[in-house]
């Protein structure tokens, strides 16, 4: 991961509701609008999430499936957070 990544684990029988809600409630407060001295400052935060199994069975490809997905956001112009593709099934 780069400095201006990071990871959030999270598990449970709820976790695949609970991370998307958490993507949501992140993307949200980290793009609030920040004041220093006269300057309005403002980050568009983008996300990939990738849930186990559904993405991935493992940490590398799951880590891939979510770095995908962020890179969509990206593409999409940031500010925003998207579900990983279902390509565990497809993968060989």
């Amino acid at each position: 991961m780069g400095g201006d990544e990071f990871a959030v684990l999270l598990s449970g029988p709820d976790a695949a509701r609970q991370t998307q809600e958490l993507a949501a409630r992140l993307v949200g407060r980290l793009a609030e609008v920040i004041k220093h001295q006269q300057h309005m400052l403002r980050v568009t935060p983008s996300m990939g999430v990738a849930i186990y199994p559904s993405h991935a069975d493992d940490f590398d490809h799951l880590y891939r499936a979510a770095d995908k997905a962020l890179y969509h956001v990206k593409a999409q112009g940031r500010a925003g957070w998207v579900l990983a593709e279902q390509e565990h099934a497809q993968r060989q």
